[in-house]
C-alpha cells in the first residue's frame, strides 16, 4: 500500500501579515477588532483589498467592543498577494483554509461583500463544519441564476469572457489612476450607479479614507486580481449553493445600482438556510451594517488548534 505525502503546511514569512502557501504563492492578510475575539474571516469586494480589515478602520472599535476578530486577506492579484491565473472560487476557499490553519483557527464565521460574497459561500461549501455561519452583503448571484446584464460592470464581465487581453489593458489604465486618485477611478466605473445612500456614505471622512486606502492597495498589482475575479464570477462557480449547509444571512440594499437586489433574492432562494434582509441602502452604504452582522455570526467562542 502506498501513501501520498501531505503538502507542507503554510509558513509565516516576512512579518506577521504574510504567509507562504504550499504552492509558493504569497498571501497577505491583516486584522482588526479584538485580537483575542471570536474570528470572522472577511472577503473583500471587487476591487478592494485586505485593508478593509485594517486596524483603525471605521468599524474597528465597534468590532473590538463586540469581541469580534475580523481577519481579511488579499485575494490573489490584489495588494500584496501573488497572482493566481486560472483561480476559481474553490481555490480561493483552499487559500482560506491555509490561512485559517496558519492562524490556528479550527472554526470561524465568514462574511463577504459584493464580489467577496460568492467567495464566502464557496468557503462555507468547501470547508463545511469549520464555518459556523455566513453573511453576504450585496453579493452577486451565479450567472445561471441572474446573469450579469444589469450589473454596473457589465461591460467588464463581457470582456472577461470575450476578450481578456482588452480587459487587462483597460484594467491597467484604471489601476494607474486608482493608485493615486482612488475616488476618480471609482467614479469613472460606478458614478452613474451610486444613489443617495452611497453618496452619503462616502461623504463620511472615516469611511471615505478607508475606502480610498483599500482601493489604492487593490490597484498595487495593476488590478490583475480584479480581472481574475471578473473571469471567475462570470463563469460556472464550480459549486452548488445547495452545498452551503450553514445558516446564511443576506443583506441587500434596495437602492443598490451596482449589484441589484434581484441577485440577493436569487441567492436566497437557492440556499437551504438563508435569511434575506433588505435595507434602504446602496451598494457601499450597506457595509455600515457589518458590526451588527458580525455580532450575530460569531455567537459561539472561538476554538483554536494547538501549534505545539
Amino acid at each position: 500500500m502506498t501513501t501520498t505525502p501531505l503538502p507542507d503546511p503554510p509558513t509565516m514569512t516576512t512579518g506577521p501579515t504574510q504567509l507562504t502557501l504550499p504552492d509558493g504563492r504569497r498571501l497577505a492578510w491583516t486584522e482588526t477588532g479584538d485580537p483575542q475575539g471570536r474570528p470572522l474571516l472577511w472577503f473583500h469586494g471587487s476591487p478592494s483589498s485586505r485593508l478593509d480589515a485594517a486596524p483603525g478602520g471605521p468599524f474597528s472599535k465597534q468590532l473590538a467592543d463586540l469581541g469580534v476578530r475580523l481577519i481579511g486577506a488579499d485575494r490573489p492579484g490584489y495588494g500584496l498577494s501573488c497572482s493566481h491565473p486560472g483561480r476559481t472560487l474553490l481555490t480561493a476557499a483552499d487559500d482560506t483554509a491555509a490561512l485559517a490553519d496558519a492562524l490556528g483557527l479550527d472554526r470561524f464565521a465568514a462574511a463577504g461583500w459584493s464580489g467577496g460574497g460568492p467567495v464566502a459561500l464557496a468557503v462555507a461549501a468547501r470547508l463545511g463544519h469549520r464555518v459556523t455561519g455566513v453573511a453576504v452583503l450585496a453579493g452577486l448571484a451565479p450567472p445561471h441564476l441572474a446573469g450579469h446584464e444589469d450589473l454596473a460592470e457589465t461591460a467588464l464581465f463581457e470582456l472577461a469572457l470575450s476578450d481578456p487581453t482588452s480587459l487587462y489593458a483597460q484594467l491597467h489604465s484604471l489601476a494607474e489612476v486608482m493608485r493615486t486618485d482612488p475616488f476618480t477611478a471609482a467614479l469613472s466605473m460606478l458614478g452613474d450607479h451610486l444613489g443617495e445612500a452611497d453618496l452619503a456614505a462616502v461623504s463620511e471622512p472615516a469611511f471615505a479614507a478607508a475606502m480610498a486606502a483599500s482601493l489604492a492597495e487593490a490597484a498595487r498589482g495593476d488590478l490583475v486580481g480584479y480581472g481574475q475575479d471578473l473571469t471567475t464570477l462570470a463563469r460556472n462557480w464550480q459549486f452548488e449553493l445547495a452545498d452551503v449547509r450553514q445558516p446564511v444571512l443576506l443583506l441587500h440594499g434596495r437602492q443598490d445600482g451596482i449589484v441589484p437586489l434581484r441577485h440577493g433574492q436569487a441567492v436566497a432562494a437557492a440556499l437551504p438556510d438563508a435569511t434575506l434582509t433588505t435595507t434602504d441602502d446602496g451598494h457601499l452604504s450597506v457595509v455600515s451594517h457589518l458590526p451588527g452582522l458580525a455580532a450575530t455570526l460569531v455567537g459561539e467562542p472561538a476554538r483554536t488548534r494547538s501549534t505545539t
